[in-house]
């Protein structure tokens, strides 16, 4: 358990299909995923930590699977091993990793336009 009480080993785990046609309902879905932070395990199968703060976004996606008449099995898992419960944190952290070096890298462009500004 860590400092907050959740378990870091277990992860909600969705199994999620959606026809493929219209392709928006398929992005929408893909988007509320990467803006919860859930990270592709295969396939279709994505994970997110098991900790309640997720909970809504959870709900938030499997109402959005279902009114876009898709199906989606919900559960929450723990790995069998600890090379594969490694593997799991592994790639969360680096999807982590990634978005905030790209947040980073907008900043810095942030940053490079407003100096531009000032010195015009």
């Amino acid at each position: 358990m860590d400092q907050n009480g959740n378990d870091p080993t277990t992860w909600i785990v969705m199994i999620i299909r959606l026809p493929s046609e219209p392709s928006r309902h398929r992005v929408a879905v893909w988007r509320e995923l990467r803006r919860a932070g859930a990270v592709q395990l295969g396939q279709g199968s994505w994970a997110l930590p098991g900790a309640p703060a997720f909970t809504d976004a959870v709900a938030k996606i499997v109402e959005l699977v279902g009114h876009n008449a898709g199906e989606v099995l919900a559960m929450r898992s723990t790995a069998l091993d600890l090379a594969t419960a490694s593997r799991v944190r592994a790639m969360y952290d680096d999807a982590r990793t990634a978005e905030w070096d790209e947040f980073a890298s907008e900043c810095g462009k942030c940053l490079d336009e407003l100096a531009r500004e000032i010195r015009t």
